[in-house]
């Protein structure tokens, strides 16, 4: 039988985990990297930009990119999303806010250049993000809490500590389902859900 090899670099990304078991991203402030930036239009067909951020520094190192690994899609708990044009269709205050941001956090990098923003120039940069808590409704009705991107800064401020986290997001009470009954999914010959990962 042949041996499955790893290098040490590919050993050591991640903590050992028992299968099944999540650990939690804490609320908090963290550097992140953005792996991935997009031109997009929101619901309401105005242009906005994504980006897919991920943990850079610390414990939580590539935490969204392991989940990545396993559900075959960016966690939308970590994609931050930013309309580019203001109601008069000028460039926005707080897409520029958020351009500004990424160049102070990155030395020699300017995001406005020759008329226009590279998309494509923003992945790999760092960028400081605070993740607050929010309330969501697993599929077996329990209430749970995941921490989610909320406020870009930059790098310098979170490593100084110059930030502040938002108070929990609690779900409305009315939108919260009743609980899912175990035994009524059994008796519909319905398989019980698997449990939710935390996001």
């Amino acid at each position: 039988m042949a041996t499955y090899t790893f290098t040490n670099e590919q050993w050591n990304a991640n903590k050992a985990a028992k299968p099944g078991e999540f650990s939690n991203l804490p609320a908090g402030g963290y550097v992140c990297k953005i792996v991935d930036a997009e031109f997009t239009t929101s619901k309401a067909g105005n242009d906005m930009l994504n980006l897919n951020v991920d943990i850079a520094e610390g414990d939580y190192t590539n935490y969204f990119q392991n989940f990545a690994d396993r559900f075959k899609n960016w966690n939308n708990n970590a994609v931050y999303r930013q309309l580019i044009l203001d109601s008069s269709k000028n460039v926005s205050s707080f897409f520029k806010g958020l351009l500004e941001i990424i160049e102070d956090s990155n030395s020699n990098f300017t995001a406005y250049a020759n008329g226009g923003v590279d998309n494509k120039a923003l992945v790999g940069k760092l960028i400081g993000f605070v993740f607050a808590d929010e309330e969501y409704q697993k599929q077996n009705g329990d209430i749970a809490t995941r921490a989610v991107v909320r406020t870009p800064k930059t790098v310098a401020e979170i490593r100084d500590g110059d930030f502040t986290v938002p108070p929990i997001k609690k779900m409305d009470p009315s939108k919260i389902k009743p609980k899912t009954n175990s035994d009524d999914a059994k008796k519909s010959g319905s398989p019980a859900p698997l449990e939710d990962p935390p996001f």
